[in-house]
């Protein structure tokens, strides 16, 4: 059977990505790669970066080594391998910059920003400046920032997808009253935290969110990604009392309708997940209810309406980063495995459908959670950001990393 191999002429000397060229399978690659360190965002805490197409991603917001809040704009330019700047946020009323919020790239290849909340992972009653319902607009081709349309609510920890339409679907999370408990002047001014079960429909044209309709199981940070017919599904993610869930729903746009499908076999949130080449839905670790990340994984059958165990993972993670190649394969990158002090590892591993099983490849040079990786538009993919661990107040991974060759 004849092997091809994918080389990337601007990199002397490094390893390339070589692929099986035969069999039903479409092939079975054997991924051979370094990590090249690049400079950094300078905004290490945030985890919202977008490929935005013309081989960049946009990075917003986050805060710098020294917990400073960064309202900048930057982007990654793969041509030229250097962040640039975009300028600062104007007039930003909101709190934690984005970090917590949603990114979803529109059709027309613009980015839309949504909401954002506190770095704490805990949701206690605080003020309304955890959250925000601040939405900003990136623009792909003139790369400016702009604001538009706010949520109706503020939010935080919400999923969202790209519908068929070209609408935005935004996702539960965790929101707060428009007025406080003690309006009339007592101190602390409180707002009660609440999980959400609303959903949210944004029409980029028109530039107007809608309510869809609600979901059966209020849940913050669950996984989200669509199916080949358009319809939507999530898995998991923190119900009331940080108690992950086991629970899954489907959402179906044109009848803005949630279906409960079957459950996980493991509850689990802040974990990863994808649609396979299949059809099918890889999700992959996360936390328990002890909060120590999960090495199970599990593949979702739209059709049947049926869980199947996977190939576990070589280590436990939670908070790692994920990216569907071009090809279908998925990497997992990072995460933490200690509930209690977050420790960051530097693990990466590819699922392939066809094999079935998890394939080891080069890891990080800087163990990380809480990041962001994109694919760009030359098939390499960019790592950027997060942290390191939880021991420390300032525990940002600095340093952003790139693959030294195009992935398939």
């Amino acid at each position: 059977m004849d092997t091809m191999v994918l080389t990337d002429a601007g990199v002397d000397g490094d390893s390339a990505v070589a692929l099986d060229g035969g069999g039903d399978d479409g092939g079975v690659v054997s991924y051979e790669f370094t990590w090249v360190a690049g400079a950094p965002p300078h905004s290490e805490g945030s985890r919202l970066m977008v490929a935005a197409g013309a081989n960049q991603a946009v990075w917003l917001g986050g805060n710098d080594v020294q917990g400073i809040d960064d309202w900048s704009v930057r982007i990654f330019d793969g041509d030229s391998n250097a962040w640039l700047d975009r300028g600062v946020i104007a007039d930003f009323v909101g709190y934690g910059t984005f970090s917590n919020g949603s990114a979803t790239r529109l059709a027309d290849g613009d980015v839309l920003f949504a909401g954002t909340g506190a770095q704490d992972y805990d949701r206690h009653v605080g003020d309304q400046g955890y959250y925000s319902s601040d939405v900003l607009r990136f623009g792909a081709s003139d790369q400016a920032l702009t604001r538009v349309a706010p949520l109706p609510h503020p939010r935080a920890f919400q999923a969202s997808a790209l519908l068929a339409s070209g609408e935005v679907l935004l996702v539960g999370g965790v929101t707060t009253p428009d007025t406080s408990t003690n309006p009339d002047g007592g101190l602390p001014q409180i707002w009660l935290t609440t999980i959400a079960d609303t959903c949210l429909r944004y029409d980029a044209g028109a530039d107007r969110w809608r309510d869809a309709a609600p979901l059966g199981q209020a849940r913050y940070s669950p996984s989200i990604s669509a199916l080949t017919g358009g319809d939507v599904v999530i898995t998991g993610g923190f119900a009331d009392g940080n108690v992950p869930l086991a629970s899954v729903e489907r959402y179906d746009p044109d009848a803005d309708s949630w279906t409960t499908l079957a459950p996980m076999a493991q509850a689990r949130a802040w974990h990863t997940q994808a649609t396979l080449p299949s059809g099918r839905i890889l999700v992959v670790g996360g936390v328990d209810a002890s909060g120590n990340a999960i090495d199970s994984a599990e593949i979702y059958d739209p059709v049947a309406n049926h869980w199947q165990p996977a190939a576990p993972l070589r280590l436990p993670v939670a908070m790692a980063a994920s990216v569907r190649l071009g090809n279908g394969d998925v990497l997992v990158i990072g995460g933490f495995q200690n509930g209690s002090t977050r420790v960051a590892i530097a693990q990466v591993v590819v699922y392939q459908e066809a094999t079935g099983e998890w394939q080891a490849v080069p890891s990080l040079s800087v163990g990380r959670f809480d990041h962001s990786a994109v694919q760009l538009d030359d098939g390499r993919v960019l790592v950027a950001a997060g942290y390191i661990n939880d021991l420390t107040a300032f525990h940002h991974a600095d340093q952003s990393e790139i693959t030294s060759v195009p992935l398939p």
